[in-house]
């Protein structure tokens, strides 16, 4: 993680200071509505939502976690101002760089550190490793992190009470095989059908279940805060449902946007709400 956050200051801090020296930016923004359509600009702000959407991975392992009520909330925080700070710095240097082709666009950040004055070529090689080192670390605590919630809705009878069993080490050894077994079928997926845009599908997928659940919490929240609430304050109301109406306003756009991801997530609900119903049917 250390070598992943030095890379990312190479690139943009040290990285971007040398491009401004050497005048090879010209800081603007592509016009929306010209240069970038409006369709496009949005269907980008719904792929690129997934880099926001797993920020709540420290939550879901709060069980394990040391002092949850401080470390979680302070993690939370943390990510989202590290992912907000790092997209918007990369994307204004990227979009600085000026004459880029159709691969440059595919693989901007290495794009990005291969533009640096003299040792751009050698940190676009750490650039690339990194990526692929992260990446394998994101899946691994997606694998993880999904597990847990798998086994904890096995606990509260929305799923198969197989599910949460454990092993000797206290592991929920078969949460994570389901889990891991559906990331394994994804990628064998992905390389059977090279030619389908299988990564775009997941991430519209990901993103319909995850904003999903966070309009599920905000509603929670305004209830709890309404309840609890015995002098009225709009202050505490007000912040769920900020969430809220903006969870909602993406998830349309999402559902507007992705006709493949659209389909997957109507199936997706319909086989939970199926297996919530047999669940909850052989547990009385």
């Amino acid at each position: 993680m250390a070598a992943d956050f030095l890379t990312i200051f190479l690139v943009i801090g040290v990285g971007g200071l040398l491009l401004a020296m050497s005048g090879s930016l010209r800081l603007r923004l592509p016009a929306i509505g010209s240069e970038v359509s409006m369709s496009n600009f949005l269907y980008a702000t719904t792929i690129a939502m997934a880099s926001y959407v797993g920020v709540e991975a420290a939550s879901q392992a709060a069980e394990e976690v040391r002092n949850p009520e401080k470390n979680v909330p302070r993690a939370i925080l943390l990510a989202v101002a590290a992912t907000v700070l790092v997209a918007l710095t990369a994307s204004i240097l990227f979009s600085s760089l000026g004459n880029l082709s159709e691969e440059d666009i595919q693989h901007p950040f290495s794009t990005l550190a291969k533009s640096i004055p003299v040792f751009g070529p050698y940190l676009a090689i750490l650039t690339g490793l990194m990526g692929f080192l992260l990446n394998a670390a994101s899946a691994n605590s997606g694998v993880i992190g999904v597990s847990r919630v798998i086994f904890s809705m096995s606990r509260t009878n929305l799923l198969p009470k197989a599910l949460q069993r454990v092993n000797s080490r206290g592991v929920p050894d078969v949460a994570l095989a389901v889990s891991g077994a559906v990331a394994a079928s994804l990628l064998l997926t992905h390389a059977l059908l090279p030619s389908a845009h299988l990564l775009e599908v997941i991430a519209s997928l990901y993103n319909f279940g995850a904003l999903i659940a966070y309009m599920y919490a905000h509603l929670a929240l305004t209830s709890l805060n309404w309840k609890t609430n015995p002098h009225f304050r709009i202050k505490p109301v007000l912040q769920p449902i900020a969430g809220l109406v903006a969870c909602a306003v993406m998830w349309s756009l999402l559902f507007i946007l992705h006709g493949e991801g659209r389909l997957l997530a109507t199936l997706w609900i319909i086989a939970g709400i199926a297996m919530f119903l047999f669940s909850s049917r052989k547990s009385r």
